[in-house]
């Protein structure tokens, strides 16, 4: 009896927790959206869109560098995600690209208008957290992450001189699979931009 009231109780705290901390997709016109408005660690001060690091150095640790930990510590509160992955010229033959290219991309998108940016570390992990409720909108325009079998995104967070996150978007699994890459490699790239 005892265990059944501590299963009970458990259950009931994590029911809470997530109804406490919920976040959700919602589309507004034509924008398919992330609202994380329901988070504690979030922000409603507009974060940079471009960064002052290279391939081989790590930009400053302010809030003027989207890579920077800074920039990561708090969520964007609402945020547009793009349906599609985004290329450019850069791009190669799978619509990959290296970290200051994919920073670059973001930044100069002009897609239904601009402010567009690479998604910090945790802001990516929140689109791979809600991709099957993104992925859903396909009415919307909305496509999947992981096309072509290339699973892998940039975040725009950097770690060093010469590494930043990438997390992979496995469609068969839903565990967070985020790791350390050098920023000379190439990934996808999906673009957010502020609401």
């Amino acid at each position: 009896m005892k265990r059944n009231l501590t299963l009970a109780l458990f259950v009931a705290g994590c029911l809470m927790t997530v109804n406490c901390y919920a976040q959700k997709v919602i589309v507004e016109g034509n924008k398919v959206i992330v609202d994380a408005s329901a988070l504690r660690n979030i922000t409603t001060e507009n974060k940079a869109t471009g960064t002052d690091g290279t391939t081989g150095t790590k930009g400053t640790n302010n809030a003027s560098n989207i890579g920077s930990q800074v920039s990561n510590e708090k969520v964007y509160y609402k945020f547009e995600v793009s349906k599609v992955d985004n290329t450019n010229d850069k791009s190669d033959e799978r619509g990959k690209l290296n970290w200051v290219d994919a920073v670059n991309l973001c930044k100069d998108l002009n897609l239904d208008g601009t402010g567009w940016r690479l998604p910090t570390q945790r802001e990516l992990q929140l689109i791979h957290i809600l991709r099957w409720d993104l992925e859903a909108r396909t009415q919307e325009g909305f496509t999947e992450f992981g096309a072509n079998y290339v699973r892998e995104y940039w975040s725009a967070t950097e770690y060093s001189e010469n590494v930043a996150a990438v997390l992979y978007f496995e469609t068969s699994i839903t565990h967070l699979y985020s790791y350390f890459s050098g920023k000379k490699n190439t990934y996808k790239v999906r673009c957010i931009r502020e609401l």
